[in-house]
């Protein structure tokens, strides 16, 4: 009879182990969860500053790009377009081709399509009169500034026809 027991219970361990076997325990979870959470913790941020720098190495391309259109328009009609008058006002340059204003910049400037307009707006200040009466703008300027919400607030991004680049330091660098 004690072997009758022993045998029903050894039945009863084993067939409670295997139940139990199957599941988590609370601790096991809450540490699960804790490691998860720091994880995020650091990720997120580390991305957003990825994404935050993606852009504004997108908006630098983007700056090029009309700077280059700038260069391309003056080859063919020997001058800069004028928009705005010695950086006292600037030309809002729209994202895409359709919109432009004015419309001579969609037909000046058809090959620049910037890639960070959602987080940019773009303008251009040009004259076609000589840097000594523009002081430092000679020819032209393009600026990038950001769009508030993208976690760039501040950030401008400036080139010259002289070639010279700034950028306020809310950018992450301020010369590039």
């Amino acid at each position: 009879m004690f072997q009758l027991d022993v045998l029903i219970w050894l039945e009863c361990a084993t067939a409670f182990r295997r139940v139990r076997a199957q599941g988590f325990t609370m601790i096991e979870l809450m540490m699960t969860l804790a490691v998860v959470s720091i994880l995020a913790a650091v990720a997120v941020p580390s991305y957003k500053s990825y994404i935050a720098k993606s852009r504004v190495h997108g908006a630098k391309g983007d700056v090029m790009g009309m700077s280059l259109a700038m260069e391309r328009a003056y080859q063919k009609k020997l001058a800069y377009p004028a928009y705005g008058t010695c950086g006292v006002s600037d030309q809002a340059v729209a994202a895409l081709p359709a919109s432009r204003t004015p419309a001579t910049l969609k037909d000046e400037f058809s090959g620049w399509l910037p890639t960070q307009s959602d987080a940019f707006q773009y303008s251009v200040q040009s004259d076609t009169r000589t840097a000594s009466l523009c002081g430092n703008l000679y020819g032209y300027a393009v600026v990038a500034t950001a769009n508030n919400g993208f976690g760039l607030d501040g950030c401008v991004l400036t080139l010259q026809g002289t070639g010279e680049r700034t950028a306020t330091a809310a950018c992450g660098f301020t010369a590039w």
